[in-house]
């Protein structure tokens, strides 16, 4: 769990559990969330897994880091690396993972920062 304060002091809590991250307000209300799927790749003679980003809604709290730290605490709660939807399609997917409003550029933000990998879906080749 990791505490976040708004530009406008607010607290919330963001915290990991099983593929989501949920942001509570101090009065315990859930006031956004990042969805993923684990996705498992064989690798040799076990297999790896990898969360992918299918929904992420933060309401009013964007632009201020709060969807950088719930990456981070996915991350670092998972241990898992993160992927999400190439940002240049288009296409709608099965899963929700296509990119829409701020989503392109939020995604091609955390690639250039390297808390998000890659660009492809889950039932893509790469």
């Amino acid at each position: 769990m990791a505490e976040f304060v708004t530009e406008d002091g607010e607290k919330l809590l963001v915290e990991y559990d099983h593929c989501q991250v949920t942001v509570q307000n101090e009065d315990g209300k859930e006031v956004g969330q990042f969805l993923f799927q684990a996705i498992e790749v064989p690798d040799g003679y076990g297999s790896d897994f990898y969360l992918h980003l299918c929904h992420m809604d933060l309401h009013h709290y964007k632009g201020q880091g709060l969807g950088r730290l719930c990456l981070k605490v996915a991350r670092d709660e998972s241990g898992m690396v993160i992927t999400a939807s190439d940002p240049n399609d288009q296409e709608k997917k099965d899963d929700g993972s296509h990119l829409i409003g701020d989503g392109p550029g939020f995604v091609r933000k955390m690639q250039e920062e390297g808390l998000i990998v890659g660009g492809e879906g889950p039932d893509e080749e790469e």
